[in-house]
């Protein structure tokens, strides 16, 4: 297929796509990550149902990262993106399945994944619990950009009932990540997770061709002391 072919053709590093329900955050975890603004060169491939953001690292090579347009919409919609879902995440290295922190009907993630996911993707999921900061109690300190004792103890709940749900689906993440994009919140975790899950030979062809401040955010670059 065409997507898959694009992708084949580009390059022997990561290739990571982040998937979801609508709503979730998938782009602004993107933007946070990798800030794919206009100075930093990205091509654009735009299929009918998916957007690919090839992020360049010029002529060292490139780290792959898909954006994608969130699940629950329609029904219609959803038949559309799934398979495009299944195309894509047959030549992925990560998949990255995103939810909100206060979303309670998980049972249509726990439906998704198993329908769309592939066997070769089962031990390489990372689940990302986005905007951990809005999570009851609403007690996030400002000044130390940390979730209160009540906060943290709900995150965890929260990460235990996640994992649970996977798991009864016979999916057993490699990780679950709470974050917050907004807050710039444990994005260095995430980001670390996304790589560590790639397969070696992926990762050790993206470090030959340059180092990871060619793409990252300038927030990332700050907390991995890359400026």
């Amino acid at each position: 297929m065409e997507i898959a072919k694009e992708l084949r053709d580009i390059d022997v590093t990561p290739q990571i796509v982040l998937i979801g329900k609508t709503g979730v955050g998938k782009s602004s975890t993107l933007n946070k990550l990798f800030n794919p603004q206009p100075n930093l060169p990205v091509d654009h491939v735009e299929p009918a149902t998916l957007e690919i953001l090839k992020l360049s690292l010029g002529e060292r090579g490139q780290l792959i990262v898909v954006d994608s347009p969130g699940l629950g919409v329609n029904e219609e919609s959803d038949k559309k993106i799934m398979s495009a879902y299944k195309e894509i995440l047959s030549v992925s290295d990560v998949a990255v399945w995103i939810i909100k922190a206060d979303d309670r009907a998980l049972g249509i993630d726990q439906s998704f994944v198993t329908q769309v996911l592939p066997e070769k993707l089962r031990n390489r999921l990372i689940v990302g619990i986005n905007q951990v900061d809005k999570i009851e109690p609403s007690e996030w300190s400002q000044k130390y950009n940390l979730p209160s004792k009540a906060q943290d103890e709900s995150i965890k709940r929260k990460e235990e009932i996640v994992r649970k749900l996977f798991q009864n689906s016979g999916i057993d993440p490699v990780a679950i990540v709470s974050y917050s994009a907004l807050r710039n919140y444990r994005l260095t975790r995430l980001f670390r997770t996304m790589v560590d899950a790639c397969p070696p030979e992926r990762v050790a062809a993206l470090m030959k061709r340059g180092d990871i401040k060619s793409f990252l955010s300038p927030e990332l670059q700050k907390q991995f002391n890359l400026e």
